[in-house]
């Protein structure tokens, strides 16, 4: 058995949380500095001029192909397995948390009763993900992502399941009121699943009619009459959902990167689309991911 003490706990979330701040912050630096935007471009907004970049030249022109994102979900539904086992069979056996007398702030604390909600949402979430990819999406041979974007993404689906788990062991047994107090939230939580539910269901069938598409058309049906990405939108809604069933610092961070990383994503898609159709550019009900806002 592992004996940890509990300080460690609260100082591995922290580095969590400024990995997700870094991360953030390089997605937006990239967005901004011309020379960088080629490191957020992947499959169709990929173009054969971007590989011969300056910058990509520098970097060895390090990419993968894009078809390797079926590696985030078999992650994803490998870490919330593993969190549902916990939450099942415990963890005494194999860790023991002590508590060594630091002040340690518990804001990040959760109940056990989040953690299930939580634990349960990102199962269903990543067996959808895994079983679309390999059944439902198709992916170009041509199709490449920057190794980095690859990097970045086995770190945030390490993270988004890491981070419930150690919020969970934070309030674990500590008699924490606020971890406590979080159940109290009933209309809240139910809520967030009822958004959830609502936004893995849209994202499903918007997966499902874009691998009907022709490759590289231009979408039209459905959301995709007003927006360029609303699979995009529906994934924000999915952490968003996440984030109001949690209501920490970490999940809040997690829904900014989303936010933020998928409002980059779709204005590229954006560019793409509207240069592809002139009358989608003339359009002022044309949105790249949040309708009437952005």
């Amino acid at each position: 058995m592992t004996v940890l003490p509990l300080i460690f706990v609260f100082y591995a979330l922290l580095l969590l949380d400024a990995g997700f701040v870094l991360m953030t912050g390089c997605v937006l630096l990239a967005n901004n500095v011309p020379c960088l935007k080629v490191l957020l471009k992947y499959g169709k907004t990929l173009q054969k001029g971007d590989l011969n970049a300056r910058l990509n030249r520098v970097l060895g022109q390090l990419y993968v192909p894009k078809s390797f994102f079926k590696h985030f979900y078999v992650l994803d539904l490998i870490f919330c397995s593993a969190n549902i086992y916990i939450l099942k069979y415990g963890f005494k056996e194999y860790l023991q948390l002590e508590d060594t007398g630091e002040v340690i702030p518990r804001y990040s604390a959760i109940s056990k009763h989040q953690f299930q909600i939580l634990a349960s949402m990102m199962f269903l979430q990543s067996s959808r993900r895994v079983y679309e990819c390999f059944y439902v999406s198709t992916f170009s041979n041509t199709a490449k992502i920057h190794v980095s974007h690859y990097l970045v993404g086995c770190y945030f689906y390490l993270g988004v399941n890491l981070e419930p788990l150690l919020c969970y062991l934070l309030g674990h047994n500590s008699g924490n009121i606020d971890a406590v107090n979080r159940e109290k939230w009933p209309l809240l939580e139910f809520f967030a699943i009822v958004l959830f539910s609502f936004a893995s269901i849209d994202q499903y069938e918007n997966h499902l009619y874009l691998s009907h598409l022709v490759k590289y058309n231009v979408p039209r049906q459905r959301l995709f009459r007003y927006l360029s990405c609303p699979h995009y939108l529906d994934e924000i809604l999915i952490y968003l959902s996440c984030f109001l069933v949690l209501r920490t610092p970490e999940s809040f961070l997690v829904f900014a990167w989303t936010l933020v990383n998928l409002s980059c994503s779709a204005n590229q898609s954006y560019q793409f689309y509207t240069q592809k159709s002139e009358d989608l550019k003339q359009r002022t009900n044309y949105w790249r991911i949040l309708p009437f806002l952005y």
